[in-house]
Formats: C-alpha cells, structure tokens, sequence
C-alpha cells in the first residue's frame, strides 16, 4: 500500500496492472465517501484489478479561487492513510494545478490513461463532474472510453 505525490509517478509503478480508480476530494473520508470506496474495493475484485483512490492534498477551490475554498476536516496524510484502510491498495495525491484545471472533460479519460493505460474502471460519487469548468458528466465519457462506471448510491 502506497502514496504517490502524483498520477504519473503512480502510473509509471504499475507494470499493467489492471486499475480501478476511485475519483474525489474525500475530504473527511465520510459514510458517503466509505460507499464510493467500497463500490471501488468490490468492483476491482470482480475485475482482478488493483482499487486506486485519485485524490487532492488540498481542495481544487485553493487554486481556482484563492483565499475562498473550504477549509479541509482533515491533513491529506490522515486522509491516505483512512483511504488505505478503507481498502485501496494506493492513493494518488495529485496537485490540482494549471494543467489539470485545464483539461477539457471530452479528454479527460484520455488525460488518466496517459498515465494509466490498464485503467479499466473508475467510480465517483453521485455529484462528480471533471473537466475544465467541471462539464463532464462521468456515465458519458466513461461509456465512450469502455471503461466501467459506477456510482456511489448515498
């Protein structure tokens, strides 16, 4: 069980191994938090995948709009560490900087497997939205890319 400071790091590791990424801020790791992990613990069991939480060291509003984001429950080492425990077998903690906010959400998917080419399913939570202005809505762009997707039901 690791912590890796980034996605590349992370996918420069995996030696094809099949990977399912959880996808969140997990701010607090709470019981909605617990289910998307657990989906994600399930489902790379079903796929003899590894079950990888993609998260941030701080909240993305620290960069997007300094000064206004919400102050964080928890020090992202607390917040691995939960994340490990609550299964995942690897955390990424990636820096939500001026590349990743610029990511258009129709290359999104592309954007992880770059990094993670064995990358075969991702879940998020019920409200999840990614891409450059937060467009992307996961159950399209994840059909198109064949990967698997699910969703935390609280």
């Amino acid at each position: 069980m690791e912590i890796f400071p980034s996605i590349k790091e992370f996918g420069e590791s995996q030696k094809g191994n099949p990977v399912v990424l959880s996808i969140g801020m997990f701010d607090g790791v709470h019981l909605g938090h617990q289910s998307v992990l657990e989906e994600t613990t399930k489902v790379a069991r079903e796929m003899k995948a590894i079950p990888v939480a993609f998260t941030f060291p701080e909240h993305p509003g620290s960069f997007l709009r300094p000064g206004e984001e919400p102050p964080l429950i928890m020090a992202s080492q607390t917040k691995a560490e939960m994340l490990l425990r609550c299964g995942m077998r690897a955390v990424i903690m990636q820096r939500f900087d001026h590349k990743l906010a610029n990511v258009e959400a129709n290359d999104f998917i592309l954007f992880l497997q770059k990094f993670i080419p064995s990358l075969v399913g991702i879940g998020v939570g019920q409200n999840f939205r990614f891409g450059k202005k937060r467009v992307g809505i996961a159950n399209i762009y994840l059909t198109r890319a064949n990967l698997r997707e699910f969703k935390s039901t609280l």
